[in-house]
């Protein structure tokens, strides 16, 4: 579809290269159970304007992208148009203020190395290519943000399109219900949001890493280790697992130990990693890096090695406080079935249970987050490695609290995602600004 023409940008179901066109709004190659009817990539907000006029005369709802990292593919729906974001990707930085604006198409790394550039930092997503716009709705648990708070929580502002087409602004002081409700309720938001108010913070004076490797014999060791540290590292750490067929360090099976640092400096750095160094099990790693610094640029570098372009994905995750052993049985099943690299399975000290944030959609976090990312080329593996995920993590519901929206497997295991109050309380809002449901919820939702 070329940019420059405006009806090429309107692609219908019956017309040459529609489904293509779909298929190439999404990251996750594996084929959605359902098609829209109308694809609609916009480049103005009369555009989207128009579009939702589009959507009313034709009896059908509305689903909107921006980058296309849904896991499940949230825009794909049957009966409905899609409202393609991805050209609203610009982004101005006000240094003086500490604030930006951003498109909903803005990729995070282009918007954070940017940033850097000029000593400021914000929270995006850990991974190359995820756009800022369902990355905020959802949440965002992005780089330092275990100490900065979520990325929704540094949104100042939002401009949006509602279901009437109208053209708002919400935030705390105006419009203020559809702030509250922009920030956490992701794929369930039910408005088009065209540009993003950030609240920006000073880059950190260290960046870094410290990693150790261990073989997949020491599965279990590591995770109890891990699980073992409750309450004893600091905010400025972010403590990831990856388990692995084939770890890029030793280049076999193999759990990377990662302590990523954004510290004030390199002493405190050091002090704050401690923990690493004075680990009981370290000796058993195959490798030991010490703590280097390690820029934003290197950082999403190594991020990308675990997501490959061109892959099938199936993608289920919970948040936990559970005991080791009553999760490891499960860990163990996905190891065992799941295809071999580059699948893995991300397992994240977070410890959120115990913070405060602010009033919002947003209300399911936990002391522990685990994926499963299940990842293959073959179509005629998607039903066998689909149902091998998602067992995998009902096997592990008893022990969750929740899930994710980031990571959902939502359209093939229904799982708590928001607290029930504020559930109920998104439904009001949405009751007020779309009242005849013109956007899509989820793909399902809590019983």
């Amino acid at each position: 579809m070329e940019k420059s023409d405006r009806h090429s940008r309107i692609i219908r179901s019956d017309e040459p290269g529609f489904k293509e066109a779909c298929m190439d709004t999404l990251f996750n190659k594996r084929r959605p159970a359902y098609f829209p009817e109308i694809l609609y990539r916009v480049q103005s907000v009369e555009d989207i304007q128009e579009a939702i006029r589009l959507a009313k005369a034709e009896g059908l709802k509305v689903s909107v992208v921006s980058g296309g990292h849904s896991w499940s593919a949230n825009h794909m729906r049957a009966n409905s148009l899609v409202i393609d974001m991805s050209l609203f990707d610009s982004f101005s930085v006000d240094k003086s203020r500490m604030q930006a604006t951003a498109g909903p198409g803005c990729k995070g790394h282009v918007l954070m190395l940017e940033l850097v550039k000029q000593g400021l930092f914000f929270p995006t997503g850990h991974c190359k290519g995820v756009c800022l716009g369902g990355y905020l709705l959802k949440g965002g648990f992005g780089w330092h943000s275990v100490e900065l708070g979520l990325a929704c929580e540094q949104v100042l502002a939002l401009d949006i399109v509602t279901a009437e087409g109208r053209i708002v602004h919400a935030s705390e002081t105006e419009n203020a219900d559809l702030y509250w409700a922009a920030r956490g309720s992701g794929s369930g938001f039910f408005g088009v949001v065209f540009r993003y108010h950030l609240r920006l913070h000073p880059k950190p004076g260290f960046i870094g890493m410290i990693m150790h490797t261990y073989k997949l014999k020491h599965l279990d060791e590591v995770v109890h280790w891990m699980m073992g540290l409750r309450n004893q590292i600091s905010n400025k750490v972010e403590l990831k697992l990856s388990i692995t067929q084939k770890s890029a360090v030793i280049r076999q099976a193999g759990i990377d130990v990662g302590a990523f640092v954004f510290a004030d400096s390199w002493s405190e750095a050091k002090a704050i990693t401690d923990f690493m160094r004075n680990s009981p099990i370290k000796k058993k790693a195959s490798i030991r890096s010490p703590l280097v610094p390690v820029p934003m640029s290197k950082q999403y570098f190594l991020t990308s090695l675990h997501y490959p372009d061109n892959y099938r994905w199936a993608v289920d995750n919970i948040w936990t406080h559970a005991r080791p052993e009553e999760l490891l049985p499960g860990i163990h099943y996905l190891m065992d079935n799941m295809p071999p690299h580059p699948s893995f399975i991300h397992f994240e000290y977070w410890a959120g249970a115990d913070r405060k944030r602010q009033d919002m959609a947003f209300s399911m976090e936990d002391e522990f987050f685990m994926s499963a990312m299940a990842a293959w080329t073959d179509s005629d593996k998607d039903e066998h490695y689909t149902r091998i995920v998602t067992e995998g993590m009902r096997m592990m519901e008893p022990f969750a609290t929740g899930t994710q929206l980031a990571d959902e497997n939502l359209n093939h295991r229904t799982a708590k995602f928001m607290a029930m109050d504020n559930l109920l309380k998104v439904d009001e809002i949405r009751n007020h600004w779309d009242t005849d449901k013109l956007f899509h919820e989820w793909h399902s939702r809590p019983v």
